[in-house]
């Protein structure tokens, strides 16, 4: 399905993509799909591979097993999950399902960094963001660790 007008409002105000400006977002769309995901669906399973995943509407839950034991939170548009796939050793910092019903667009992870290394602003605008999304996830574990949990509990499996 092609990206529609919220589709695309949805990525260009994503942390991940909201420097990039509408014409990079409208390159990055082209290479996107849109589905429709029932609830819990699994889209990306901690330590695996998986592809990206923008959110226009509905809830993603995201479970994370730390040190501390494990933890989730719950993900809304206009987010993009799944960037971890962009960095080495490119597999997942979480499992992630849908919470709801959910309109999702996928961003193949293999074109897209096809497009990041032909592009030397746009690389480096996402590097950019991946760091900042990077540095608040560890600010976050770290606040798990210390036994302020800013997240809602999970229920050992």
């Amino acid at each position: 399905m092609l990206l529609n007008d919220t589709d695309l409002h949805a990525l260009n105000e994503s942390e991940l993509f909201k420097p990039l400006g509408d014409a990079h977002v409208r390159t990055i769309a082209e290479i996107a799909t849109v589905s429709v995901v029932p609830p819990g669906e699994v889209l990306m399973k901690q330590g695996e591979w998986s592809e990206m995943y923008a959110i226009v509407d509905g809830m993603l839950r995201a479970e994370v097993q730390t040190l501390a034991g494990p933890y989730a939170i719950v993900i809304s548009a206009p987010e993009v999950c799944g960037w971890p796939a962009l960095v080495y050793p490119y597999t997942q910092i979480a499992t992630i399902s849908t919470a709801t019903e959910c309109r999702l667009i996928t961003l193949p992870v293999q074109a897209l960094r096809a497009l990041l290394d032909a592009d030397e602003s746009m690389k480096l605008a996402v590097i950019m963001q991946i760091a900042v999304l990077a540095i608040r996830q560890v600010h976050s574990a770290a606040s798990v660790l210390n036994g302020n949990e800013p997240f809602s509990s999970v229920s050992p499996a």
